[in-house]
């Protein structure tokens, strides 16, 4: 039964895996089953109760005979305190989680390297996200296809391509995903899809991709109605999303999903003081959300400067890594020529001449991401 049970996680049915592995869990202790009983809950949005699953099976067995059995544990720990916004716990929860996958479970690697290429992504390391993602698909090129690995898959990588201003490679991940997918697949994708539709200008598109998200509960909820938030103000529908926003947090708050509002959209900081001011609910979360770096990072340039573009600060962050044009143009699918493009139009904005100076200028600037 627990082999089925866990067969239903990976076949993208984690309500049936939680319901089964709950049955078999019954008056039983094994790290191995609670860890993949975390994984269920934290696929199903709930990532509060998928973190205390995980570290109540890492605390009860942490005897050294079974460490082996621990790597589903880790991994859904992992998942779990990066969706919270603890990136260096997420880090060594990845490691340990590699140490502990002595079986070399594939499917457990596999979910650890979208765990580390999702916090390298966050960490504005759009290189190494995409180099993790390559030696991924690799490995998984020589597996049967897994249902929920593959929809998993998809959505950090649409994610990391939206990052890097690259909307037409995050559209081919999502049409080659959705030729094969199983119906299962869709929910697991269906924010992947919002998140696009909003980059490339078709807001009014967004609410129907989700209309099924919009009545789960936990971390999917959460996404779910934040992105219709910010599709309802790109249609001048204030009222709507101001409540959409307020949906939001209601379901983020008690997860702790502070870094599902780091959105690459500068009227979200907007929305958010609006909402403090007209609605005034979840004051503490929103303040932080405020006062955070995010909004550093996101805020206009100050008084003198001229804004950079969405895609000159892409080239921006990739200065401090010494990388070549070349290399740049590779990472963001464009030409070296407009590689060059940009770096001009930087230097002139910037007030420098040089990309050394450049990084300096942008550093006191607060430009560059946090993290690269």
């Amino acid at each position: 039964m627990s082999l089925v049970a866990i067969a239903q996680l990976w076949s993208a049915r984690p309500g049936e895996a939680l319901e089964m592995m709950s049955w078999v869990m019954a008056g039983r202790s094994s790290v191995r089953l609670q860890g993949y009983l975390a994984l269920a809950a934290g696929a199903l949005g709930s990532v509060q109760r998928s973190r205390l699953d995980a570290e109540r099976a890492l605390g009860e067995d942490a005897a050294l005979w079974s460490f082996h059995r621990s790597s589903p544990a880790w991994l859904a720990l992992a998942w779990a305190v990066l969706r919270q916004g603890d990136l260096a716990a997420a880090g060594e929860a990845v490691r340990r989680g590699e140490l502990a996958n002595s079986d070399h479970s594939p499917l457990i690697a596999a979910g650890l390297r979208l765990v580390a290429a999702e916090r390298r992504m966050q960490l504005g390391d759009i290189r190494a996200a995409r180099q993790i993602l390559a030696e991924l698909d690799v490995r998984l090129a020589s597996l049967p296809r897994v249902p929920w690995l593959a929809a998993l898959r998809t959505a950090v990588g649409v994610r990391l391509e939206l990052a890097a201003g690259a909307s037409a490679r995050a559209e081919a991940l999502l049409v080659a995903h959705e030729a094969v997918a199983e119906p299962a697949e869709q929910r697991f994708v269906a924010t992947a899809r919002a998140r696009l539709l909003l980059a490339t200008g078709r807001a009014a598109e967004v609410r129907d991709v989700l209309a099924d998200e919009l009545g789960h509960t936990g971390a999917d909820s959460a996404e779910a109605w934040l992105l219709v938030a910010l599709a309802d103000d790109a249609l001048r529908r204030d009222a709507s999303a101001t409540e959409a926003l307020g949906r939001a947090l209601d379901a983020a708050v008690p997860e702790g999903l502070l870094p599902l509002f780091r959105h690459p959209d500068r009227r979200l900081t907007v929305l958010l003081r609006r909402y403090l001011d007209v609605v005034g609910r979840h004051r503490e979360f929103v303040a932080v959300l405020l006062d955070s770096d995010v909004e550093a990072q996101q805020a206009p340039a100050p008084v003198g400067v001229e804004p950079l573009t969405e895609r000159e600060r892409s080239v921006l962050a990739y200065l401090p890594t010494l990388s070549s044009n070349q290399e740049i143009a590779g990472a963001l699918d464009i030409s070296v020529n407009t590689v060059k493009q940009h770096l001009k139009s930087i230097n002139r904005k910037l007030g420098v001449n040089s990309r050394r100076d450049a990084v300096r200028v942008a550093g006191r600037l607060d430009l560059l991401p946090r993290g690269a």
